[in-house]
């Protein structure tokens, strides 16, 4: 039976596309290892939740500051420090190179060398060096998921940062010396070819399991005092640069009878700004702050809600080539969204039209007028919750994906 290793610079309990990865694997009979780091206590219990419920191996490293695992992330964090500082001649040295990307590579690299892979599978630039560098120990197949573009993944005005073209450096070196590279998006998976020279990427959408159509919440007629159209965003922080401030702003000029949920983990600070501005528009007591959720649960929390935001303001390369995990949750969920032009959600709605409505980013009056429409028209909302529905069954399906996946990936064993 081959041997496969998935590995990442995360904790499973928030790292979905992995974590998908390795149930399909396992579901198709093959061995599975997950080696992912282990940073924080209040993950690390997650996880325990999320690794109750499957049949891999959960391999962690330990990485925790002031904690268990503290001296190997002192020792890991001084010498991604030095391999950073190194000037330009001895930074170009893959080993400094990778060093200088991935704080934990050694650990990782040991970690992943222990399992006896037949496969190794790479998710997120910092995992990826110490992947390739396991695969040329062992004689493993190397695969790598471009979920994100990490290279476009700072802010436009730091394109030429050093950590941007560190990024580059790395995926320049090793995205070519893998046996299979995968992305989440056409639209990267075209920009690698081009930019790299390697053969097109492998599309596997980030999609999910759809809920039954009697689990998601269907709309109500609209009466005076009656029923507010609930809205739902989501993510892992609540922050700045993920379109927050668009649909508080919104929500006040939509006026009443509408609610905005916002899930998932933030700063006081930040939270604190984001609830004074909707105080100063009028919308404070509709804002509703949400506990970040498990992975297991992003889907059936969206099917309480009425409308999706995926609100991407577009504010770096890969910002706007991605296609949104939330809005191919919402999907999943059964209910519509409502979606920032970008080019990598523009495909996906565009494809599906009926069942989402595009804004341009900042545009507060075209986001306002859409919240309003389905507000008011609840039959309109029906429809598009029909048509989020049939998008997912048809087009955006983990059923879909799925065993493309698996048949790529075993294909490399």
């Amino acid at each position: 039976m081959p041997r496969f290793c998935i590995v990442t610079a995360a904790h499973v309990s928030v790292a979905p596309r992995p974590v998908k990865a390795a149930d399909a694997l396992a579901a198709a009979g093959h061995h599975v290892t997950v080696v992912a780091l282990d940073q924080r206590a209040d993950l690390a219990a997650r996880d325990e939740r999320l690794l109750a419920t499957r049949s891999w191996h959960h391999a962690p490293v330990q990485a925790r500051r002031g904690d268990r695992g503290s001296a190997q992330w002192m020792l890991c964090a001084a010498v991604q420090a030095l391999a950073a500082a190194s000037p330009a001649p001895l930074s170009a040295i893959p080993a400094i190179r990778d060093q200088a990307v991935s704080r934990y590579l050694l650990p990782l690299e040991h970690a992943i060398v222990l399992q006896r892979p037949d496969v190794i599978v790479a998710y997120t630039i910092e995992a990826l060096p110490a992947a390739g560098r396991a695969a040329a120990k062992t004689g493993a197949a190397l695969a790598f998921d471009v979920e994100d573009l990490h290279s476009g993944q700072l802010p436009d005005e730091m394109y030429d940062s050093p950590r941007a073209r560190l990024v580059r450096r790395v995926e320049s070196a090793w995205l070519p010396r893998c046996d299979l590279v995968t992305a989440s998006s056409d639209p990267i998976a075209q920009l690698l070819m081009e930019r790299l020279g390697i053969p097109r990427p492998f599309t596997i959408l980030n999609s999910f399991p759809s809920l039954a159509a009697e689990s998601v919440r269907q709309p109500r007629a609209v009466e005076p005092g009656g029923e507010p159209l609930r809205l739902y965003w989501f993510s892992q922080m609540i922050g700045e640069r993920r379109g927050l401030e668009d649909a508080v702003d919104a929500l006040g000029l939509a006026g009443g009878n509408v609610e905005l949920h916002i899930r998932g983990d933030a700063s006081a600070s930040y939270l604190a700004g984001l609830l004074a501005r909707a105080a100063r528009n009028g919308s404070r007591d509709r804002v509703i702050i949400h506990a970040a959720g498990d992975p297991d649960e992003l889907v059936p929390l969206a099917s309480h809600y009425d409308v999706g935001l995926a609100l991407e303001p577009g504010f770096s390369e890969n910002n706007r080539l991605a296609l949104s995990n939330k809005l191919l949750s919402y999907f999943a969920a059964g209910i519509p969204v409502i979606a920032t032009d970008t080019p990598g959600q523009r495909a996906a709605l565009d494809a599906v039209p009926n069942a989402g409505v595009l804004y341009r980013a900042g545009d507060i009056p075209a986001l306002a007028a859409a919240i309003a429409r389905w507000r008011d028209d609840r039959p309109s909302l029906a429809g598009a919750k029909r048509a989020a529905r049939e998008a997912a069954r048809a087009r955006f399906s983990w059923a879909i994906e799925e065993p493309r996946l698996v048949q790529a990936l075993g294909a490399l064993a």
